[in-house]
């Protein structure tokens, strides 16, 4: 129920435009807060059930999530454009100026090297994916090349 909410705050917001410090709250009880730093924009979804769904979007900068695990290596050098958090995961996204070949070893040996185990990889001449689990969480990493190589982190949490 929160993802049809979310969405219809989202677009509620959409609408509005997205001012400074623009709070909507959806029929069901959603309320959606849209906050623009510099050029980038914050926006934070609570739905009625109390769940959070926060994002952070800015081609110079956002902050990792509050609690991003440090057993998931972040790529030297690279910078984190966007970062969401969401009940049972969170994502980021990075860019660097790196071929994509560079990351993909470095976040395969990384990963490995903090315990997790690779579970399919996928390497084409447009990008590459990793399928990590350790325990009851796994990390997805999706790297991809645009004006710079993007790297795509999506850390989610089964129930044990």
């Amino acid at each position: 129920m929160m993802r049809i909410s979310c969405l219809l705050s989202i677009a509620g917001v959409a609408l509005l435009g997205c001012g400074r410090g623009t709070t909507v709250t959806d029929a069901e009880g959603t309320q959606t807060t849209v906050t623009e730093r510099g050029d980038g924009v914050e926006m934070t979804v609570t739905g009625e059930d109390g769940q959070t769904l926060k994002f952070a979007g800015d081609e110079a900068g956002v902050p990792l999530p509050d609690g991003f695990p440090s057993d998931v290596p972040i790529y030297a050098g690279a910078t984190v454009v966007a970062s969401m958090t969401l009940p049972g995961g969170m994502n980021v996204t990075l860019k660097t100026g790196d071929p994509q070949e560079k990351v993909r070893a470095y976040y395969e040996t990384q990963l490995k090297a903090n315990g997790w185990e690779v579970q399919a990889t996928m390497n084409t001449a447009d990008g590459a994916m990793l399928q990590t689990q350790k325990e009851n969480r796994s990390v997805n990493v999706v790297i991809g090349r645009d004006e710079a190589t993007t790297i795509h982190l999506t850390v989610t949490q089964q129930d044990p």
